[in-house]
């Protein structure tokens, strides 16, 4: 499903990325992603923060693997942070994952830049 280009994406949307160009070892090409960024960032910008993910099953404590029947397969790679311009980069919608995984993520990333995060005490908080 393509997603229209003034639509703001939520956070935990499985989305299929263009992320060319690209440099060294970041991930390229056309490949699903995970969208972190909050709905407000989201809504009152045209950048969306991701995460690529890859099919790469090798375990790696920045890695944070899908559940089965998502829309996308393998491992959102936490420490590969990207913000883009989702009218051109963002293809096609591909569904959401369970809040309990947009947390583990947001969770990794948080300790990779050393920040503490507070538990959220209700559903939708972490939104």
């Amino acid at each position: 499903m393509t997603i229209p280009a003034d639509r703001p994406h939520e956070p935990g949307e499985l989305i299929i990325v263009d992320l060319a160009p690209v440099l060294g070892t970041e991930p390229r090409g056309n490949r699903p992603a995970l969208i972190v960024s909050t709905l407000d960032m989201n809504t009152l910008t045209r950048r969306i923060i991701i995460r690529p993910i890859t099919r790469n099953r090798d375990s790696w404590p920045t890695k944070v693997f899908l559940p089965d029947g998502l829309g996308a397969e393998g491992a959102v790679l936490a420490d590969q942070v990207r913000s883009i311009d989702r009218k051109p980069r963002t293809l096609r919608f591909l569904g959401r994952v369970p809040d309990s995984i947009l947390a583990e993520v947001r969770a990794k990333v948080a300790a990779l830049i050393g920040v503490q995060l507070h538990r959220a005490t209700e559903e939708g908080e972490a939104r």
